[in-house]
């Protein structure tokens, strides 16, 4: 079977909603599993790294439990914060080393893949791993570009929310502290603690938890939206990079200025798509918490059975991520040429030719898929057809351009 599968093109046309989604699944179901398994197989080699760095922590803190009444537990609790001291250390450099090395390879390779994709190619998963070389080298800067604007995002994220939350979550904790006065659940706790019942200090403690509950909850929701809103500009840095060639913080600006120009469109996407996907992480969550409270009994008897089920929520935990990985790449990808093809064209300048879209190893094929017409937002502009739309990236394979600049 050939290392690259032909397909018809995708037209970049302005879309609606519903064909960003619609396009970014065609451009994803490509050879599906092959992409599936390379980012599963690089998510799998990065769990069990971070599990080998935990090991010391949870043998020693297994050893210490099982020891019970040892006679130096001085000793025993030394060597314990002694391996934790060791696994955070180890965690943190195999996380460094992660978003420094790891990120370039695993990202570049995927948003390749799906420009690829777009323009008719699927690769097989042998040639997705032999790309990681070239994705090391051509976007080793650019993730790091892309680390230090995620940094300033986040930072802004959190001196928002600190000045939201200083405001709101103090008002909400006298609100709830005046309504548990007046529903004389204080004065309830003295008596409960007086007559030392357990069962009504807890219910009582329960109460009182509750009604900070809500607040705290609508506090993380609030912080889940503004990362979203600070995010979501930075979405199409690596499809800038794959497309157009920029470097560094080049790609960077060119991302956040076609995302505020289609801020709306970009943001609506990146929110649709983290809602549904948070909503199936929580569906795994639940029916890990459902297994382990219908098997309660059993598992106080055999905690074999614990094993078993996280051998089974391990798996699809992971497999869950890499589809999110995969339709991530497609989504920013179509994003991409969604906005780029929504831009105004501009007259040619300093005898400018017109270029043609990325050259890869085998061309893609000339035709181009039907589109759905619901899919097409015929309100938007167009590029004329001898505009430049992309220029050509650097070639991985038939140079050996593949330094940065």
């Amino acid at each position: 079977m050939n290392s690259n599968e032909s397909f018809s093109q995708i037209p970049i046309r302005p879309l609606t909603m519903r064909g960003v989604f619609g396009i970014s699944w065609a451009v994803a179901k490509r050879r599906f599993w092959s992409a599936v398994a390379f980012s599963l197989i690089m998510l799998l080699l990065i769990s069990i790294v971070v599990c080998l760095c935990i090991t010391p922590m949870i043998v020693s803190i297994a050893g210490a439990v099982g020891a019970g009444g040892a006679p130096d537990e001085y000793s025993a609790g030394t060597a314990v914060i002694g391996s934790v001291f060791i696994s955070i250390s180890l965690m943190l450099i195999v996380f460094a080393a992660i978003s420094i090395l790891i990120n370039p390879i695993y990202d570049g390779t995927l948003y390749s893949e799906m420009t690829l994709r777009v323009y008719g190619q699927a690769s097989t998963l042998g040639t997705l791993f032999k790309r990681c070389k070239y994705s090391f080298k051509r976007f080793f800067t650019l993730n790091l570009s892309h680390m230090v604007s995620l940094m300033v995002a986040n930072s802004a994220v959190s001196l928002v929310e600190s000045m939201f939350s200083s405001v709101f979550l103090v008002g909400s904790i006298f609100s709830s502290f005046g309504s548990l006065v007046e529903s004389g659940y204080l004065d309830g706790l003295d008596s409960a603690i007086g007559s030392g019942d357990p069962s009504a200090i807890i219910d009582l403690y329960a109460n009182v938890l509750a009604a900070f509950i809500v607040p705290l909850l609508i506090l993380s929701l609030i912080r889940w939206l503004l990362t979203i809103c600070a995010r979501s500009p930075l979405c199409m840095i690596y499809p800038v990079a794959i497309n157009e060639d920029k470097r560094h913080f080049k790609a960077v600006g060119r991302s956040l200025k076609l995302g505020f120009k289609r801020y709306g469109r970009v943001f609506a996407a990146q929110l649709i798509y983290s809602f549904v996907m948070l909503l199936l992480q929580l569906v795994l969550v639940g029916l890990l918490v459902l297994g382990m409270f219908l098997l309660h009994d059993a598992l106080l008897q055999s905690p074999a059975i614990l094993i078993a089920i996280y051998a089974v929520y391990i798996p699809l935990s992971l497999l869950l991520s890499s589809v999110k990985s995969c339709f991530s790449a497609a989504l920013d990808t179509v994003l991409y040429f969604d906005s780029v093809s929504r831009e105004q064209p501009a007259p040619a300048q300093n005898g400018a030719q017109p270029v043609q879209p990325p050259v890869y190893p085998q061309q893609p094929q000339q035709s181009v898929q039907p589109i759905n017409p619901s899919y097409e937002d015929n309100s938007a502009p167009v590029k004329q057809d001898d505009e430049p739309l992309f220029v050509p990236a650097d070639d991985a394979y038939n140079n050996n351009n593949s330094g940065e600049q």
